[in-house]
Order: structure tokens, then sequence, then C-alpha cells
């Protein structure tokens, strides 16, 4: 499990995890990002290495769309494996979240 995080510009956050994103993992990335938040307008999530999103994921991915929400920015998903895309639509994510 590894976290990258890098604030690009000031008001940019590009976020690398590699691994699962489970009920074991999301709590202390979640602390980790919102950690990061104060200001920023885009919140990019690089999911290359991550092979799987649970349900505790998903959770996740809403609390902190709602912090960037209210900074009126928006979160973008790159890299994402097809399984990861079909939860995100299924789920009605991309709604709030961009997938690129």
């Amino acid at each position: 499990m590894e976290l990258i995080l890098k604030t690009l510009n000031n008001d940019r956050l590009y976020v690398k995890y590699t691994g699962k994103i489970n009920i074991e993992n999301s709590n202390d990335i979640n602390t980790a990002i919102k950690n990061h938040l104060e200001n920023i307008k885009e919140l990019i999530f690089d999911f290359e290495e991550v092979p799987y999103i649970s349900s505790a994921g998903l959770r996740m991915l809403h609390d902190i769309y709602k912090t960037i929400n209210e900074q009126r920015g928006c979160i973008y998903i790159q890299n994402a494996n097809q399984d990861i895309k079909n939860v995100i639509e299924i789920s009605g994510f991309q709604s709030f979240i961009k997938l690129i």
C-alpha cells in the first residue's frame, strides 16, 4: 500500500494509491486526503494501480466529494480499470466524479 499526494498549482491535488481500497484502509486514505484539501479546486485520483474499490471506498469518495463540492471543486479519476469504471457508473457516482 502506497499513497502519494502532490499539490499542483496550489489548487489541484494529485492522489496516487497502490492497492485495493476497502474497509481496511478507506478511513486512513480519507483522513490523509482531507488533511490536504484546503483551497483545492481539482482533486485527481490516479487509479492505475488500484485493482478494486469496495463500498467502503465509494463512501470515502462520496465523503471527499462533499468537502470538494463545498469548495466548488471537481473530482477526477484517471487510469481506472474497466471494473472500477463500471462500479462508478452503476453507483451513479459519475454525476459528481469525472472519469478521464
